[in-house]
């Protein structure tokens, strides 16, 4: 194992699944209580060196507002630290963030997943 499967597991162990893993494309995939998912894949395989962090969750009502807000939110100018990528998954607004593999550690791991929960609460709030 290299550090960023060790990175996978120990996120998988603080959040209570001692089990997640990268699979043999170095892609982990699961489904969050709400309904929406979370995933992170290891682009290495691909030739980049970069680590993909990704949570999908429904799009709140109306659709169109939150879509608007979402790409306000987005603007690089409002969150410097992280660029934030979206995309629409069926009914699921997607926000994706890129982190380099070499400062990919459970602290920066952690971050990455707060900051996209903390995307999604901000487009849910009234628009």
């Amino acid at each position: 194992m290299d550090w960023v499967s060790d990175t996978v597991s120990a996120f998988g162990q603080s959040i209570g699944i001692p089990d997640l893993a990268l699979d043999t494309d170095g892609y982990v995939l699961f489904t969050l209580e709400s309904g929406g998912l979370l995933c992170v894949q290891d682009l290495h395989a691909e030739g980049a060196n970069d680590i993909l962090v990704t949570v999908a969750q429904p799009l709140p009502m109306p659709r169109a507002g939150a879509l608007r807000k979402a790409l306000l939110l987005a603007d690089f100018r409002k969150s410097p630290a992280w660029q934030m990528q979206l995309g629409l998954r069926g009914e699921d607004l997607s926000v994706s963030l890129r982190m380099p593999r070499p400062s990919f550690v459970l602290s920066a791991l952690e971050d990455a997943v707060q900051a996209l929960f903390d995307f999604h609460s901000r487009v849910a709030q009234e628009h």
